[in-house]
């Protein structure tokens, strides 16, 4: 799969329009079978961008003019080439890591027979 960037929410002021936050996520997964069951592996990172606009400049885009587009735009531009990539990363590896777990996170009596 390929990681999937989603606007969660926006912060604007509500007499100007101007978008001050947006909070994001990053998710990605892979569905393994194991016997009978299936097994999701997730990595998910989120956070929020600060932005700062100017409402006098002539590329200004109040907030009920804003596409999902635009704002996803505004995150990655925010954190910049290199933390995207990290943050890519970053859920590659949890996805790897849940694949082949070191320690391990759930209840025996509810695992049930595996076939």
């Amino acid at each position: 799969m390929a990681v999937t960037w989603t606007i969660l929410s926006t912060e604007a002021n509500v007499s100007t329009g101007e978008i001050t936050k947006l909070h994001w996520e990053a998710s990605d997964y892979e569905i393994q079978q194991s016997g009978a069951r299936e097994i999701l592996h997730r990595g998910r990172r989120y956070g929020e961008a600060e932005i700062e606009s100017d409402p006098t400049s002539e590329n200004y885009i109040d907030w009920e003019n804003v596409t999902k587009e635009i704002a996803l735009n505004w995150v990655k531009t925010f954190l910049g080439a290199d933390e995207v990539a990290k943050i890519e990363g970053y859920i590659a590896d949890d996805i790897a890591k849940s694949k082949a777990p070191v320690v391990r996170q759930e209840n025996p009596w509810e695992m049930g027979d595996e076939e």
